[in-house]
């Protein structure tokens, strides 16, 4: 075979495994990952309607609200290179917990080649297993304090590219925790490892302990949620101060009585 024809003979198989490879990263969009190692469990889905928790037959009326906020941060993600966020709150009680698992749960629906880790990081006051009902003997603080292996805490919900890197009893040292060696080592290599992944952190509210300041410069962004008639001007000014140096990408307006609004 002489040069050209080899080069011609070269260009085809080149132009064939791209197109296989096309067609395999179209076939494998926005289907379902098989977990081999992450814990898997079923769920009573109607027990998540009533803990509010967006599934993909909840009413448009319900879900319209975090696709387009999903949408946004997506975005600005992307259009970054980012693959960390963090959702924190002024106080307790203004719904950053919700907002963190449907903001990851609408994230994982998208037609996208992307997975979603929610990871609950309000060690303090773990709640994410509570809202989908699961009984977890194993936490991130048995990973943080214990060396117990990752794949023996995650949990897959059977809700598509999604998985929960639960907390388990409260930790009142946290803020050692999150400022340790084997906590910046964990951030890095869920930045590096799975660079299509989308990491969500669930950081408790940044008034009431300095968790959020060392943890917020291992994300890459943040998300302040603000409750209707809750929270005060006052709190989120300070709220935004502490944050300052930090990329806070946006505020949700969460509990609002006027529910034709999309508050973001």
């Amino acid at each position: 075979m002489d040069r050209i024809s080899k080069a011609v003979e070269r260009a085809r198989k080149e132009r064939e495994n791209k197109q296989g490879k096309e067609r395999s990263d179209d076939k494998d969009m926005g289907q379902q990952v098989a977990y081999t190692r992450t814990r898997a469990v079923n769920l009573d889905r109607a027990m998540l309607a009533r803990n509010h928790i967006i599934l993909e037959e909840s009413t448009p009326e319900f879900s319209h609200a975090f696709k387009v906020l999903r949408t946004q941060i997506w975005r600005i993600m992307k259009d970054n290179g980012w693959n960390s966020l963090a959702v924190t709150s002024c106080a307790p009680d203004e719904g950053k917990t919700l907002i963190s698992i449907n903001l990851s749960l609408s994230l994982a629906m998208m037609k996208v080649n992307h997975s979603v880790l929610l990871v609950d990081m309000d060690l303090r006051h773990p709640s994410v297993h509570t809202r989908f009902g699961l009984t977890v003997e194993k936490g991130i603080n048995d990973y943080l304090e214990s060396g117990v292996a990752l794949e023996d805490i995650l949990i897959n919900p059977g809700l598509g590219r999604f998985v929960i890197l639960p907390g388990r009893e409260s930790v009142q040292q946290s803020s050692e925790i999150l400022s340790s060696a084997r906590m910046e080592r964990l951030v890095q290599e869920f930045k590096s490892r799975y660079p299509s992944r989308i990491v969500v952190y669930d950081l408790p509210p940044i008034l009431s302990t300095d968790d959020v300041l060392v943890f917020s410069p291992y994300v890459d962004a943040v998300l302040m949620v603000v409750a209707e008639g809750q929270t005060t001007t006052e709190d989120l000014k300070r709220a935004v101060g502490m944050l300052k140096g930090a990329n806070l990408i946006g505020t949700v307006l969460n509990k609002s009585e006027d529910i034709s609004t999309v508050g973001y």
